[in-house]
């Protein structure tokens, strides 16, 4: 059975065992299916199987350069520049707290923490960097997401009409709403919308695109899904000139 839910993975980098358990739990219980890593080689071994939605690096106090490094190159990277990053670590003082920061982790959590703690600072970066990954409703221009019920809906002369629209358009319109006015290509599409190490040709996705405009087309709202030229997708509710 096809599902409506985006896919969503995390990746969970930890040398020590108890912070590994936790962090992992936490992320159990936040809806996540959760990678483990004890080490960056093996981080890196696990990239290259799918992207994750999510990655929480513990930083160490043995070598903990070296991994916020790691972090930092994640960042720096098209692939993974998008995702939600977070750092946790025993360490309490304000200077390690700012690296970690200024290499491109979305947060710094200190340990102990309460998983209640760390599943509200999870949902705020993903709430900024990865906002198709909650689930929540969300409203843009005549289209209205009722997450809970699966359905999209449009306003038309006045009037609110179901969108007939299959699972994956569903969650492929989701994520272009949520990040509108970005041109997206194939490939972050295919990263960000479908399971991790999906295999599908990038150009399949054009073939959801057209299904997804012909959902939209009765509405009239079928370019508010642009194609542009040698970039990708984009969702806009501006009118083209």
């Amino acid at each position: 059975m096809l599902s409506y839910d985006i896919p969503k993975s995390a990746l969970v980098v930890a040398k020590d065992s108890e912070a590994l358990e936790l962090i992992c739990a936490t992320c159990g219980r936040g809806g996540f299916d959760v990678l483990r890593a004890r080490n960056c080689v093996d981080a890196t071994r696990s990239l290259g199987i799918g992207t994750p939605k999510l990655v929480i690096i513990d930083v160490p106090r043995s070598g903990g350069p070296a991994v916020l490094e790691w972090g930092r190159k994640l960042r720096e990277q098209p692939r993974t520049a998008h995702l939600p990053i977070l750092a946790t670590s025993t360490y309490g003082d304000s200077d390690t707290a700012v690296i970690a920061l200024d290499a491109g982790m979305d947060d710094y959590v200190l340990r102990p923490f309460s998983s209640r703690e760390l599943l509200a600072r999870i949902k705020a970066v993903v709430r900024c960097r990865a906002p198709e990954l909650l689930g929540e409703d969300v409203v843009s221009g005549p289209l209205s997401f009722r997450w809970v019920h699966r359905e999209v809906l449009a306003v038309v002369q006045g009037s609110t009409k179901k969108v007939q629209i299959g699972p994956t358009e569903y969650r492929l319109l989701y994520f272009l709403v949520t990040h509108p006015e970005t041109v997206h290509s194939r490939t972050e599409l295919l990263d960000r919308v479908w399971p991790p190490g999906a295999r599908i040709a990038a150009r399949t996705i054009d073939v959801h695109i057209r299904r997804l405009r012909d959902s939209l087309a009765p509405f009239g709202l079928r370019d508010t899904v642009e194609t542009v030229l040698k970039g990708g997708y984009r969702f806009t509710l501006q009118k083209s000139g």
